[in-house]
């Protein structure tokens, strides 16, 4: 599984929900989230039937799950989150090479 490596820091779903509605795929990433008690951030795309609603379950649901309307604005949350995560391995004098090849404009 692709969770299961130590360099997973962040999950970027993308999901067009044209027949599927996208209320049953948020349903399922948020229990896919507290059954396998991911400790990274989930950042969704959602586009398509009830989307809203879905929207709406994702920022009740109190996980670390993110929604965003299209794939460029979640890119950059995803991007935004781990030069976040960068900033706060550095203040703690921490080092972790990975995680700051992520993010060449800080010193580190």
């Amino acid at each position: 599984m692709c969770l299961s490596g130590m360099q997973v820091r962040a999950v970027l779903v993308n999901i067009f929900g044209g027949i599927m509605r996208c209320d049953i795929i948020a349903q399922g990433i948020i229990e896919a989230a507290k059954t396998l008690k991911l400790n990274v951030p989930v950042i969704v795309r959602l586009q398509g039937t009830r989307v809203d609603d879905a929207k709406a379950l994702i920022a009740a649901s109190g996980l670390r799950i993110l929604a965003c309307d299209n794939l460029d604005d979640a890119g950059k949350m995803v991007v935004s989150l781990l030069c976040n995560l960068c900033l706060e391995v550095l203040l703690r004098g921490q080092t972790d090479s990975h995680l700051m090849a992520l993010c060449p404009g800080l010193p580190g």
